[in-house]
């Protein structure tokens, strides 16, 4: 069976895809060397699905063989609640160190509870105290302190903390470890690295600390983090290649072949519309992840190209895949030119509600993403210039399973052929299956058990499209399977006047 891409971290300088292992290397060998017993506090920053967590692995194994170096990882998001986060860093920081940090007889959790009155006070969280609890007796968290250097200083090791994923927590818990860090934590011999979006901390932490300007949050961070890292940016052409790689292993999977001509077609369309939105790993892997799911299941049913564009839209400009989604009427078909002198207010309501989910998704170059829905849907083209297409460009796009075609349009949105409508897949094989002409019969006659009062206009209404391409016995065992098939059609004469005589007609080659 095949496996969806990881999204789980690297960890080995073989596995360093973007270049950032000397990066991480720099940091180890800094912090390896550092004289001055004071702790020192460090921030990686980088958004959601950069690579944060993998340049802490890489941290962690560049100090491998360094006997004076102790690494201490530290997710609190395991803890899942303010109450937790406490006692579990004591407890993380103690199994490291091999070493107990309280006396006999005395549990680290009870002791943490009892120190609740001076966490409260120093974290300033309102119900932090009632959740941890008074303190009774036995040794102050200065103690605690004081007992944890101490085992630092004996063992003559410098402990690296790396604390990572602190922003998935909620608030309150983003708070409590920004305070842990700053007024609890600080031992000498120890070094801190956080890893987190700075963006999203730095708001969280804004609701407790307010100023005029707006910044408290991100002032509160700068009295903490003594050295600021953002991860090294990667080059939009190496995210591009990295994402084309998991396009590949998908269309491996789908067992689906683009012509030259479509990879390119989409190879242009991707660049133009996506480079500015391809920003991390993740959502690489995330829009590989997803074409490994929609091009198996829609397979011989859409327009491959069309499909793998609009799950680039839903991936990395969903608001623009929302407006489309939401507006079929908009985008399928073309303009009728029936009513010509009413085509500019419809143009200006359309383009306007383009251009205002394209700044709702803070595109800031959306020539690509307009484009993009150019190619998509050829209506647009006349929304944005004077190019305008017959309506008999609507078969054409229906023969090429289009998006833009009333019929194909619904599967692209939800990833099955629609009640009512016939697969194109089961129309092949019905055709191949219907055979040689002296074999169909009444009771022996596949088109008839193939249809269904709720699919039979689709499958005529295909079956019309599909006389164009058959060959002479072809027409003839499709025009005799339609005819034994006639007591199943609801109302034939309505339904396809016409259609026996164009699948019947001679041909000649």
């Amino acid at each position: 069976m095949e496996k969806y891409s990881s999204d789980s971290p690297v960890h080995t300088r073989s596995d360093d895809r973007f270049s950032r292992w000397a990066f991480a290397e720099r940091i180890a060998r800094v912090i390896s060397e550092r004289r001055d017993p004071g702790s020192i506090t460090i921030g990686l920053y980088g958004p959601w699905g950069d690579g944060k967590t993998s340049v802490l692995n890489f941290i962690e194994a560049a100090t491998k063989g360094n006997d004076s170096i102790i690494v201490v990882r530290f997710n609190p998001w395991l803890f899942g609640n303010v109450e937790s986060l406490l006692p579990g860093f004591f407890e993380v920081l103690a199994e490291a160190l091999d070493t107990k940090l309280i006396t006999k007889g005395e549990k680290l959790g009870g002791f943490i509870s009892k120190s609740a009155p001076g966490i409260a006070s120093t974290v300033g969280m309102e119900g932090l105290g009632n959740a941890i609890g008074a303190f009774l007796h036995g040794p102050d968290m200065m103690e605690l302190r004081n007992r944890i250097e101490k085992a630092l200083e004996k063992a003559k090791k410098r402990v690296l903390v790396m604390i990572y994923d602190v922003d998935r927590l909620e608030k309150a818990e983003i708070q409590v470890i920004f305070k842990l860090v700053r007024l609890v934590a600080d031992f000498d011999y120890t070094a801190y690295i956080l890893a987190f979006d700075k963006e999203m901390v730095a708001a969280s932490l804004s609701e407790n600390y307010s100023d005029a300007r707006g910044r408290s949050g991100e002032q509160f961070l700068e009295k903490i983090i003594q050295v600021p890292l953002h991860l090294p940016a990667i080059p939009v052409r190496e995210l591009r290649s990295f994402c084309f790689q998991g396009i590949d292993e998908a269309l491996r999977i789908a067992e689906i072949e683009l012509s030259e001509q479509q990879a390119q077609s989409f190879a242009g369309d991707f660049t133009r519309a996506f480079d500015e939105n391809l920003t991390t790993p993740r959502k690489a892997r995330l829009y590989g992840n997803i074409l490994m799911f929609s091009l198996p299941i829609l397979k011989g049913e859409v327009n491959p190209v069309d499909l793998m564009l609009l799950e680039g839209m839903r991936v990395f400009v969903p608001e623009l895949y929302e407006l489309v989604r939401k507006n079929k009427d908009v985008f399928i078909g073309t303009f009728s030119h029936s009513i010509h002198s009413d085509l500019e207010p419809e143009k200006t309501r359309i383009k306007e509600m383009i251009d205002s989910a394209l700044q709702r998704a803070g595109a800031q170059d959306p020539s690509g993403h307009i484009e993009l829905l150019k190619n998509l849907f050829p209506k647009i083209h006349a929304v944005y210039g004077n190019m305008h297409y017959r309506d008999d460009w609507g078969q054409k796009w229906y023969e090429g399973q289009r998006i833009c075609a009333e019929g194909y349009f619904d599967r692209y949105f939800g990833y099955a052929v629609p009640k009512g409508d016939f697969s194109d897949t089961k129309l092949n094989t019905l055709i191949v299956d219907i055979g040689d002409a002296e074999a169909l019969t009444p009771e022996n006659n596949p088109l008839a058990a193939a249809i269904t009062p709720e699919n039979a206009e689709s499958l005529i209404h295909k079956l019309r499209i599909k006389a164009e391409s058959l060959n002479a016995n072809q027409s003839t065992s499709l025009s005799l399977a339609v005819s034994l098939a006639g007591d199943k059609y609801p109302n034939p004469e309505v339904m396809f006047p016409g259609t026996l005589r164009r699948i019947n007609r001679p041909r000649y080659w």
